[in-house]
């Protein structure tokens, strides 16, 4: 676990890991059986309790801060022929910061919103084995609350090979390249492993985590969430911050419960401890690292 930890405190000398939201799930990257299309959304709220904060190098505590972070995501997916999967969605992420005291250099608010397109082609062989290439992009405006600056827009891209082996088996690799981030390109890989009927593995970003069926509507998950983005600043919260990114990180150890309430809606509620928690001015040098501090989420999906 440690060494998980260690990696993903430092991605520079790490593989980044690029599931769930970022690249689909083994089992929802096969060719669709028709050409319906598929209509998808998610909303998501999870608050962390305070923890201090100190300037990494620096003896003292400089605040502490309360985390309160609000997602939504919905999009339409559908097929051309027999090969191609498209998916177009729209996204809205709110981080709300909350300090004890006034002084801290970070903004109150951090927004990121834009489009999620994403094109999947599929090829050689059975749809039980089928090797398949993915291209998705994220044009969208990350920033604090007072930015409206050119500045914080961006457009990360994902591009992956993958290949179902199987029925029970399926990964990812590739590479990540975000521009207005410290590490502008990062290799990806993602790995989803049914290895029992009840039981399934996957590894990946925002999420490494396994999960048991408890019942047919019900699944008990534990593992490691991401929580990440980086924000264009515009105005100076301390001298020589002005106009720059800061990239904010929550690397939370947790378990929770999902239930499936009937064919189109699922329920989801977790909690556990935020085992690191920084934010970092890269381009300044100014770094703030969180002590560890408990978390809460629940949130809501539908697939119709």
């Amino acid at each position: 676990m440690s060494l998980i930890l260690a990696s993903l405190r430092h991605p520079r000398f790490a593989v980044a890991l690029i599931s769930g939201l970022a690249m689909p799930a083994a089992n929802a990257v096969q060719p669709p059986t028709d050409s319906s299309p598929e209509f998808d959304l998610s909303t998501n709220a999870s608050f962390s309790t305070g923890g201090d904060l100190e300037r990494d190098g620096v003896a003292g505590v400089v605040g502490e801060v309360e985390v309160a972070r609000f997602e939504f995501e919905a999009g339409i997916g559908f097929r051309h022929g027999e090969e191609w999967r498209f998916r177009v969605g729209a996204y809205a992420h709110a981080t709300e910061l909350e300090f004890n005291d006034t002084a801290v250099p970070l903004p109150d608010t951090l927004d990121s919103y834009g489009l999620s397109l994403a094109a999947t082609k599929f090829f050689g062989g059975p749809a039980a084995e089928q090797w398949r290439a993915t291209l998705m992009l994220r044009p969208g405006v990350s920033s604090d609350s007072s930015g409206s600056s050119d500045d914080g827009f961006n457009v990360p891209v994902i591009m992956t090979l993958g290949n179902r082996v199987g029925r029970t088996f399926s990964w990812d690799v590739g590479f990540r390249f975000d521009a207005n981030s410290d590490d502008e390109l990062l290799p990806v890989i993602g790995v989803q492993w049914d290895f029992r009927p009840e039981w399934k593995l996957s590894v990946g970003f925002p999420r490494t985590e396994v999960s048991y069926r408890l019942a047919e509507r019900w699944t008990l998950k534990g593992g490691l969430r991401y929580q990440a983005g980086t924000y264009h600043v515009e105005t100076a919260l301390a001298p020589g911050l002005d106009d720059t990114y800061l990239e904010y990180r929550e690397i939370r150890v947790g378990g929770g419960v999902e239930w499936r309430l009937n064919d189109t809606f699922t329920m989801h509620l977790d909690g556990g401890l935020v085992a690191d928690r920084s934010f970092d001015y890269f381009e300044r040098d100014y770094e703030l690292q969180g002590d560890s501090a408990a978390y809460f989420s629940f949130g809501l999906s539908a697939r119709f």
